[in-house]
């Protein structure tokens, strides 16, 4: 449950990776992804010990939100756009 709702977070951030790829943002994609992995392996080794295969799959999660939270803020700064959806969305 853990692994699936980090999964529905990075689906519903949209092709974020992609996008930042497409738009020569390679390096700044990069850079991110560096600090994810960074971020990751200190939850492991934090989480791992403490809660086993939880805290892996929560570090999983923490990481694709960070990752997701920091690439859709970078997009929606340079580039002024949005690659998320939001469904149930109510007009006035």
């Amino acid at each position: 449950m853990i692994l699936a709702t980090g999964f529905y977070l990075n689906i519903a951030a949209g092709p974020v990776g992609h996008f930042l790829n497409m738009t020569e943002s390679q390096k700044a994609y990069r850079n991110i992804t560096l600090l994810i992995v960074i971020i990751g392996i200190g939850l492991n080794y934090i989480l791992i010990p403490r809660l086993g295969i939880e805290g892996a799959a929560i570090s999983n999660l923490i990481s694709l939100m960070i990752w997701n939270g920091i690439c859709l803020t970078y997009i929606r700064k340079k580039y002024n756009t949005k690659t998320y959806y939001i469904p149930f969305r109510f007009h006035k």
